[in-house]
């Protein structure tokens, strides 16, 4: 990210959308030693701690990260091995909701205890 921003010094509304928050760190690093926190907007997914904490702390150019609620997959899976095992038949496909954390709602999906 250093390297791409060094070569667009003159580039505004850079929006860096990674796959996994790390890279989202990452990049948020990068973005504050180039000091292009005003040209740049970082979202991310996984809304792991390290994020949330960002979210939660001054405002910056980390926009958000879509949470995946990994931590939640039994909810879906279990109900779906109990059908199997009743010898039912489980569903083709199961979806596991998803939504995007930002700083008016990280509270909401993830209070602090």
């Amino acid at each position: 990210m250093t390297g791409v921003l060094t070569a667009n010094p003159d580039k505004r509304n850079i929006l860096i959308g990674t796959l996994q928050d790390p890279m989202g760190q990452g990049s948020f690093a990068a973005v504050e030693a180039s000091k292009r926190q005003d040209h740049v907007f970082i979202a991310s997914q996984g809304a792991e701690v390290p994020s949330l904490a960002n979210l939660r702390g001054p405002e910056n150019c980390w926009i958000g990260s879509t949470a995946a609620t990994p931590e939640k997959y039994g909810d879906y899976i279990i109900p779906i091995v109990k059908k199997m095992l009743a010898g039912e038949k489980a569903p083709d496909f199961t979806y596991v909701n998803h939504f995007f954390v930002d700083k008016s709602n990280v509270d909401k999906y993830y209070p602090q205890k």
